[in-house]
């Protein structure tokens, strides 16, 4: 991150204490929703992880004014263009009731599968059916948009109609 001026020059003489942060990843790494550095030489380095799969991240600085000193420069807020962070390698399937949502990114990860999901299971009624979703995700439940395996869904129950074999689509 830079301070610059309107002309997009760098500032080498700002030492103000900017934040950082990300509106479109709530699943990020950041401590507290933000990160905060102080400015040397007109300039800061952050890092940080999305796990998140989206065509539409943007990572945002900030002046901020949690900061007990004032900048020398109204710095206000700005932006980077917008990013792409594709998903990783598929690792497994992620099977989805009825009244569960997927929440890509969201923890806890693989191989721990109650990450990537919200919404409470209801109780289904005997001889009723009901449907599930059946995703190819990476361990951090994003979708593989390209992955074509067929898919056939078991239970334990010995009396039930197993669905046919399907592929992910």
């Amino acid at each position: 991150v830079n301070a610059v001026d309107s002309n997009y020059n760098r500032n080498d003489n700002e030492i103000s204490t900017l934040q950082v942060y990300t509106n479109s990843d709530s699943y990020d790494d950041l401590p507290l929703a933000y990160q905060e550095a102080g400015l040397i030489g007109g300039q800061a380095t952050f890092y940080m992880t999305l796990f998140t799969a989206s065509t539409s991240h943007v990572i945002i600085a900030s002046d901020g004014d949690r900061s007990n000193e004032p900048p020398l420069l109204n710095l206000g807020i700005g932006q980077s263009d917008v990013f792409t962070i594709a998903s990783s390698a598929p690792v497994t399937m992620q099977v989805l009731l009825a009244s569960e949502t997927a929440k890509p990114g969201k923890p806890p990860y693989y191989p721990d599968f109650a990450g990537g999901r919200a919404g409470n299971i209801q109780i289904q009624t005997a001889g009723t059916t009901f449907y599930a979703t059946v995703r190819a995700v990476d361990k951090y439940w994003n979708l593989i948009n390209n992955e074509a395996s067929s898919v056939r869904l078991d239970t334990l129950d010995p009396y039930d109609i197993h669905p046919d074999t399907t592929g992910l689509s």
